[in-house]
């Protein structure tokens, strides 16, 4: 209470409250714990009055630190200082003139209370004091100065995230936090390698479901989003990488992840510019979700969508894509009883997401103004979509809305330019459309009141002289439905009926234009055949029967009247009891006023049903008499026994009457029709089937010269199988019809097959399932004789195969349609397998996976598609390269699908095994060859098939001229995951080689920049667990390949099998090592780094073998020192790295003539900018000392005495790891100076452990220096001088303190042994070094020279 009390009084008396508590603070006593907390909380309170005078009382602090021993005190002392950190951060960042306080300003002291709290107070057991000091590491870390920050993020983060297991996450988070937007304030650059570890460790998090009981788990939810909030200011690109990266795999909770993190960004983005400008790449990634078959990511992508809807992002090219897919999650039927998910919280089932897509829809219509130019008038297009029937309601609702709104305030935009807008329906389209809608209006979600709300608000954009009509018509059509709302049971379809088709009547009688009339008969006909074929819209059918009538009823275009009761006649589903009596009240109406024309339609289409010849022909002129003969064989059982009789006796009396010789066309269209009753359920109909068979083939024996007393064996034994139908089980009827293909396939000639085959698709789609299992029989039993004469229609049939099995919903229907595609492919396989690689889109969709898996359960069909996909990987070009991008070739893509799917089949096994060392090659190299390319383009993705249907259902929304859509892909995904599914079809033997591969996460390795470390993971795990393939996987290796990707894995995985010992087999390591040799002169900066690895491996194999292999792999290593094409200098690093390696096991002999030319190679590295070639240079001359006996004994001191000076100046380089190479190599050279005294101080002072004070050192040394070794003095000053034009100032600055030492140092009687005119010279250009710290480093050297 007491500390509450000064807070609040502090807000009046800042300073004297202030400095009365800060002194009761003594020093070297520790104060009270409310002392410490009343004053954090003070600063805290008042940090614009208090900030200016924190550093003195920081500065009492701090000494007190290793004086608080218990956990009580640790956490008041660290809720200080994040308090202190949290008031300093808040004074800069609200006072405009801070004077001299900076963020540098408390630096030193935040530093110091820092490593305290991490790397001591952490470590404690105690839960409250760890949440305290996490706070305080994230506050503090914004005070520590971009150096020290950037030195501490390698360890600081990791060793953060390692709390997630000991402590409430929510407060770890919470720190990461702060640390990486300190990082990312401060321009951290190590947090650039941090990033990945990042990713790693908060991704999965939010992968995880949230328990929204939890209030922690829910908070921490939010702040890791936050966090990935912080990460986009700087790491925009790599992050939406990563997320677009997770889109790929086929996992739901990554996904769920992405599209929160996706949201979360979106949502936050106000003022962030830099996500705002990747809009078009975040559309593109949300994208390839929008066919995801998830409902629960379908939900999710509907709130991304929600979200990117309120900052704008649907104007940009894709956006109305995202609306086109809430449109089609409104249209989601119900599951059935079996498709039904089980319930549960985790469960979101079709209703759940159809209800909340709706809700989605009608928000961003509603609420979200910038969303209205993307809608108005594009809603209206989903109007005519036959997809989007079931989503009428959510669509006319927003239309209707939007509509309203604009026409209600006169806005320009309301009035729609149908020549603008070209994708839009026309006004008879919407008419047309909207009253058929509206004739069913409980259907849909009780769609009646918003079609009619809609066609209220578009009356004026449809024609001027309904407008008054509907204005005042429809407001009491809408009141009727509303009020039916509350009193379901007054509800009368016919009375509804009634209404709105005299509406329709009184509409056409305001229009009085016959030519308008007609032009909206012309489109109900367009809108009957595309928008109501389906049975599930028998209902709508019904009423747009009605509607048709209606205006045939007030047209006077005998034409017109002619072609609607055509296609009223053609249309209806006979055995649909609802259509029937649709089309009869059309016809009725049309009756009433064409009398004349309506009797004579019905009488030729009753002629026509008779008269077999007309059904005989298969032109296109005939369609209308087949589709009626065909309603009676879809009609009841007692019609299609009935037409079966008739035709069998028109077909037995026709062959008698048929000339020898002469041309009947049609006969296997007409078989095609009979087929499928010959298994069907009733066994008369069966048996007027094959009586109807019998006929047909007697009339083609007939027609090829034989007379009707000729005896046919093949042909009379069909009255022995009809007796086999009698029984009616499955079995048995499908054995009989196999039986009776092999008559047919023998029977039919060349010039009816491709009729009768294309005929025989029709009859997949038959009602009874029994009918078309047999009819799959048939086809498969033809296919196997006659499939090899149907050559020039490969590409025909595997379309009507793909587009038949798309409607086929029957699992035996579809099995036996597969097998019959799996016969014909057997005939065709190198056409077949082309035609499903390139002409369908790209991923597979359902139907063609099931058309690669059902190849696959055939082996020699697999082995022969497995040798065709070796090929494509291993000639094919993998991609296309442009100035700006590789685009990988659409085959290499459709290859790593098909190949994938395929060893999903369990039958490949064996062949997958036994092609195991070529496939495995393959695979890498493809995975190298796909490694940052692009997807191929939209319309290569979908391939020819996909393109065609693109454009047929374009033509069917008017959309002309819109491109083909296709989803966005990187193609190195299909490439690991078909290594990783290859790897895991394989048996037993290869098990422990999966495992070890998968339980390290390589396969998700294999997808990023890193991809090259994944790819040694595998081979590390190869030649552990299944060496005996080490060989022949090999020879199938080809590391001249044209593409650098393919080579750089190669080379990978060479280095690692040298770094295994490849199983201890030598003879493979010559033969590697002659490989990597070869390719030392490679075009790629990669593949010689890695060939450099790889040789550099060999000390994995022991001091005898790398003794075998030294001269050859030292000269390699030497050249790769001087490798000019090194930007980064990683081929140099690697180059010293091995050098170091080899040099540890071989001997003075093995090394002497290249002892020298190694010393003299390496030198130029020590002045390299990049700090790992510095020190990784110092360390290797360290370990060269060894060779100093023998006859390389005076050489090599020459060159210590070359480099002394260098290595003594670097022993204060500005990196860390640099002065510890030069301790250590300084410690390993001494003995060999022979100078006691200096020996003795390197030994004594340059330990690693130890702080160095540089300056005392080297005016220590300088002393010992003069006393053993002054004859050399004046080559040291000369060493020195050439630094004083070093690129670096702290080696100038080293190098003149150096010299002011050696000289101060030097007695008189020395003087003589040295030039001093010239070193004074030197030093006194220095004085005008453009570094002011060389500059008072000159100064002060110059100081020492009093006696000169």
């Amino acid at each position: 209470m007491a500390c509450n009390a000064l807070v609040s009084i502090s807000r009046h008396r800042t300073n004297e409250v202030w400095s009365t508590i800060s002194g009761k603070i003594v020093s070297g006593q520790l104060p009270h714990y409310f002392i410490v907390q009343t004053l954090a909380s003070v600063a805290a309170a008042n940090p614009t009055a208090i900030v200016p005078q924190l550093s003195s009382s920081l500065q009492v602090f701090l000494p007190l630190f290793g004086m608080v021993k218990h956990d009580n005190m640790r956490w008041v002392f660290a809720f200080a200082f994040s308090k202190f950190s949290e008031a300093i951060m808040h004074y800069l960042a609200n006072v405009e003139h801070a004077g001299d306080i900076n963020q540098d300003s408390f630096t030193a002291e935040m530093f110091s209370a820092f490593d305290i709290l991490f790397t001591v107070w952490l470590q404690s057991k105690e839960m409250k004091l760890k949440i305290i000091v996490l706070e305080g590491i994230g506050q503090m870390s914004y005070l520590l100065g971009r150096e020290r920050l950037d030195s501490l993020l390698a360890k600081l983060l990791p060793t953060l995230a390692a709390l997630y297991k000991k402590v409430e996450p929510l407060h770890v988070t919470k720190s990461i936090i702060a640390v990486v937007d300190a990082a990312i304030n401060l321009k951290c650059e190590a947090l650039n390698d941090q990033f990945e570890f990042l990713w790693n460790t908060n991704f999965p998090q939010i992968c995880i479901q949230v328990d929204y009981s939890n209030t922690g788990a829910v908070k921490n939810y939010n702040e890791v989003l936050r966090l990935f909030q912080v990460l986009n200011k700087r790491y925009s690109d790599v992050l939406l990488t990563y997320l677009l990266q997770k889109l790929e795999v086929s996992n739901e909770k990554a996904k769920l992840g992405v599209l929160a993190i996706i949201k979360h960004l979106v949502n936050a983005a106000e003022n962030n510019m830099e996500l705002n400008e990747k809009k078009s790449l975040v559309i593109s990634g949300v994208k390839m979700l929008l066919n995801d078959p998830n409902n629960k990511i379908k939900r999710a992508v509907g709130q991304t969508i929600v979200a990117m809807a309120t900052h704008d992002y649907l104007k940009i090219e894709g956006g109305i894509l995202m609306i086109e897919f809430l449109v089609r999650q409104c249209a989601l039927a119900d599951e059935s009883s079996k498709d039904k998910p089980k319930s549960g919280s985790d469960v979101v089932s079709n209703r759940e997401l159809r209800s909340t897509c709706e809700h989605m829809l009608y928000v961003i219509t509603s609420s979200i103004t910038q969303a209205e130019s993307v809608l108005w008038p594009n809603m209206l297009e989903y109007t005519i979509n036959v997809g989007c029937t079931e989503a009428m309601g959510a669509i006319c609702r927003s239309a209707a809305h939007l509509g309203n709104l604009k026409r209600s305030k006169e806005d320009p935009e309301y009035v729609i330019d149908y020549e603008v807008y070209v994708n839009l329906p026309k006004p008879h389209a919407l008419i047309a459309r909207l009253f058929t809608m509206a004739g069913r209006p409980l259907n849909g979600n009780n769609r009646g009141i918003h079609v009619l709300r809609l066609m209220l608000a578009m009356s004026p954009n449809l024609d001027e002289d309904i407008v008054s009509l509907w204005d005042m018509a429809l407001p009491k059509l809408i009141n009727y439905l509303e009020e039916l709302e509350n009193d379901a049971n007054r509800w009368s379809l016919k009375t509804w009926e009634d209404l709105l088709l005299k509406f329709l009547s009184k509409t056409l009688e305001q229009i009085s234009d016959d030519d308008w009339i007609c032009a909206l008969g012309k489109e109900m006909m367009e809108q009957l055949q595309h928008l109501y074929d389906s049975l599930a819209y028998s209902e709508e059918k019904n009423f747009h029967y009605k509607c048709m009538g209606m205006v045939m009823r007030q047209t006077n275009n005998k034409r017109i009247v002619e072609e609607m009761i055509d296609q009223v006649l053609l249309t209806v589903k006979n055995s649909e009891e609802c259509q029937r009596q649709g089309c009869a009240v059309a016809i009725g109406y049309a009756a009433s006023a064409h009398l004349d024309k309506v009797l004579e339609k019905l009488n030729s289409v009753l002629t026509n049903g008779l008269k077999l010849p007309e059904h005989l022909a298969v032109k296109e002129k005939k369609k209308k008499s087949k589709k009626h003969l065909e309603g009676y064989l879809n009609g009841s059982e007692h019609e299609q026994e009935r037409i079966l009789v008739v035709i069998s006796n028109l077909v037995n009396s026709f062959k008698d009457i048929v000339n020898v010789s002469e041309s009947v066309e049609g006969l296997g269209h007409m078989l095609s029709r009979i087929i499928p009753k010959c298994t069907d359920p009733n066994y008369d109909i069966r048996k007027a089937a094959f009586d109807c068979v019998q006929h047909i083939l007697l009339i083609q024996l007939r027609v090829t010269g034989k007379s009707l007393e000729t005896s046919d064996e093949m042909i009379d034994a069909i009255p022995i199988l009809k007796q086999r139908i009698a029984k009616g089980d499955t079995a048995t009827l499908f054995s009989v019809v196999n039986d009776l293909a092999k008559v047919i396939a023998k029977k039919l000639p060349s010039s009816e097959l491709e009729d009768f085959i294309f005929a025989l698709f029709d009859a997949l789609s038959d009602n009874a399932p029994q009918c078309a299992s047999g009819v799959c029989v048939i086809m498969n039993g033809v296919f196997k004789s006659r499939a090899p004469e149907m050559f020039n229609t490969v590409k025909e049939v595997i379309v009507e195969f793909v587009e038949r099995l798309l409607g086929l919903k029957t699992d035996q229907v579809r099995k036996g349609a597969l097998r019959a595609f799996r016969t014909f492919a057997s005939h065709h396989l190198n056409t077949v397998i082309n035609l499903l690689l390139l002409s369908f889109p790209l991923p597979y969709e359902d139907t063609i996976s099931a058309l690669w898996s059902i190849l696959a359960e055939d082996k020699g069909l697999t082995e022969k598609t497995f040798q065709m996909f070796l090929e494509i990987l291993q000639t094919k070009q993998p991609y296309e390269e442009t100035k700006t991008e590789k685009i990988a070739s659409r085959s290499r893509v459709a290859v790593c699908y098909a190949f994938t799917i395929m060893t999903k089949v369990e039958a490949t096994q064996s062949v997958s095994v036994a092609y195991f060392d070529r496939i495995f090659p393959a695979l890498i190299m493809n995975i190298g060859a796909m490694q940052f390319t692009s997807s191929p383009s939209p319309g290569d993705m979908l391939g020819d098939w996909g393109r065609e249907r693109k454009k047929d259902e374009a033509k069917k929304k008017e959309k002309k001229g819109k491109g083909p859509a296709a989803p966005v892909i990187y193609p190195i995904s299909p490439a690991v995951d078909l290594l990783q599914s290859y790897l895991s079809s394989l048996p037993d033997d290869f098990a422990k080689f999966y495992e070890h591969v998968e339980e390290n996460d390589t396969f998700s390795g294999l997808k990023t920049v890193s991809y090259l470390n994944s790819i040694q993971d595998v081979a590390r795990h190869f030649i552990n667990d299944i060496p005996s393939h080490k060989n022949s996987i090999i020879t199938h290796f080809n590391l001249s390949s044209l593409f650098e990707n393919e080579r750089s894995v190669i080379a990978a995985f060479y280095a690692q099998f040298i770094n295994e010992r490849c199983a201890d087999d030598l003879d493979l390591v010559q033969t590697l090592m002659n490989a990597l040799l070869g390719r030392l002169i490679d075009t790629s900066h990669t593949v010689r780094k890695l060939c450099v690895e790889g040789l550099s491996n060999i000390a994995a194999l022991g001091v005898d073998e790398v003794h075998k292999f030294s001269t050859a792999v030292l000269s390699a290593l030497v050249s790769g020192l001087d490798d000019k094409d090194d930007p980064d200098e990683s081929i140099t690093v690697t180059s010293i790295s091995g050098l170091s390696k080899v040099l540890d096991l071989i001997d003075e002999d093995a090394v002497r003539g290249m002892l020298i030319t190694i010393t003299l190679r390496i030198k130029p590295c020590y002045e390299k900018a990049n700090a790992e070639v510095r020190a990784a240079a110092f360390s290797l001359f360290g370990k060269l000392s060894k060779f100093c006996t023998g006859k390389s004994e005076a050489a090599f001191l020459e060159q210590i005495q070359n480099n002394f000076v260098s290595i003594l100046l670097h022993l204060n380089d500005s990196q860390n790891d640099v002065k510890l190479a030069c301790k250590g190599t300084l410690r390993q050279i001494g003995p060999l100076l022979k100078a006691p005294k200096v020996n003795g101080m390197l030994q004594k002072f340059l330990i690693d452990s130890a702080s160095l004070h540089y300056g005392e050192f080297m005016n220590d040394l300088s002393k010992s220096l003069i006393h053993d070794m002054v004859e050399r003095i004046n080559f040291l000053l000369t060493g020195n001088l050439i630094f004083f034009k070093s690129n670096d100032p702290a080696m100038r600055q080293n190098a003149v303190m150096f010299v002011g030492f050696l000289l101060g140092n030097l007695s008189n009687e020395h003087h003589n042994l040295i030039t001093t005119d010239h070193v004074c010279s030197a030093i006194t250009q220095l004085l005008k070094d453009s570094d002011k710290d060389v500059r008072v480093k000159a100064v002060e050297s110059i100081g020492l020279l009093g006696n000169y």
